[in-house]
Order: structure tokens, then C-alpha cells, then sequence
């Protein structure tokens, strides 16, 4: 059975609780066990650039074809976007969520990607350029524009950097919490 319970036709909000150490490897069990249901993924990237994120998904044996990133940190970087990247959109700032609701808006738009997963890695990450008030404001739109929509959504907190009241408040916005931080895949809450 699957960690996170996301399968076509049964969507799901999941907040998932990871070690600090084992983050990145976090992002590809949830990469890899969403699209092994044959579920798209659109991975919101604020923790680290799409290019190499892509890389290191191909590198541990995951086809990119059928994930599209949104990349808050590249240009922001001072990077530009690799022109073999196409399918992806790439802001400006990371703290600006206007253009990350646009741009999630607009992919989610294609009925392509009615049958996707969207990955975001990581609140921790957000929180960098983001007040935890703007956070949990953009994170409780985004939880209930995919529960309109009918698409999964799994958002990556590194448990032992974020204020518990923070997370309390995500806990509630959410369908289930799973924490991989102190046990392997054990779903703390399930709604």
C-alpha cells in the first residue's frame, strides 16, 4: 500500500512531516509514488532550483516527462531558465505569491493536468521570504482550490524547523499528516 493514499479519482490534501536530513528524499518518494498511480506531478520548488531537482529525479530513475515545475528560487538567484525546461515556469521572487497562484492557475488550466499532484517543497523553505501569516494564508487557499478542483496536493514541512503553531494550523487545513520525520510513512491524522 502506498504512503500517501493518493490515487486517480481519490484526491487528497497531505501534509507531509520529514527529517531535515532526509528532505530531498522525501520529494522523491512522494515524486515517485504519485506517478506510479499514473498521476502527473507539478512540484512547486522553493527549497531548491528545477534543473538540478530534474536531474537528480532522472538520476534515481524517475521520466520527467510527466512533471512540470514552477521554480521560486532561479531566477531569484540570479539563474536563468534552462531552455530545456519549457513546460515549467519559472518567477521572479519567492515571495511572490500572486504570480505562484497564477502560475499554478494556469498549468492546472490544461485538462492534461486535471489528473496531477501538486508538490510543494517546502514550507520551510517559504519561510525564508515569507511571514508564517502569508504562509498559512496561501497554503489554506492552495489546499481548497485543489479540493474544488478535485487535485491532490502533498506540501513538505521539515517538522523540527517550523513553529508548532504554524504547524498546528496546517494540521487543520489538510486531509492527513504523515509523519516521516519519526517513523516511516505513519499517517498521524486521516479526515
Amino acid at each position: 500500500m502506498s504512503v500517501l493514499g493518493i490515487t486517480p479519482g481519490s484526491p487528497r490534501i497531505v501534509l507531509l512531516l520529514s527529517a531535515a536530513h532526509s528532505a530531498r528524499e522525501s520529494n522523491l518518494s512522494v515524486v515517485r509514488e504519485v506517478m506510479a498511480e499514473g498521476i502527473g506531478v507539478v512540484v512547486v520548488t522553493a527549497n531548491q532550483p528545477a534543473h538540478p531537482l530534474a536531474g537528480y529525479y532522472r538520476k534515481n530513475g524517475i521520466n520527467t516527462t510527466g512533471i512540470r515545475f514552477i521554480d521560486m528560487v532561479t531566477k531569484y538567484a540570479g539563474g536563468d531558465a534552462p531552455p530545456d525546461m519549457p513546460e515549467s515556469v519559472f518567477l521572479s521572487r519567492p515571495d511572490d505569491l500572486t504570480g505562484l497562484s497564477i502560475a499554478i492557475t494556469e498549468i492546472l488550466k490544461d485538462p492534461v493536468d486535471q489528473n496531477t499532484c501538486v508538490l510543494v517543497d517546502s514550507i520551510n523553505a517559504m519561510l525564508i521570504y515569507l511571514s508564517s501569516a502569508d504562509i498559512l494564508k496561501f497554503i489554506h487557499y492552495l489546499a481548497s482550490k485543489l479540493k474544488i478542483l478535485g487535485i491532490s496536493g502533498v506540501f513538505i514541512v521539515v517538522e523540527s524547523g517550523i513553529d508548532p503553531s504554524l504547524l498546528s494550523r496546517l494540521t487543520a487545513i489538510t486531509d492527513s499528516v504523515i509523519d516521516t520525520a519519526t517513523t516511516k510513512g505513519t499517517e498521524t491524522r486521516q479526515a
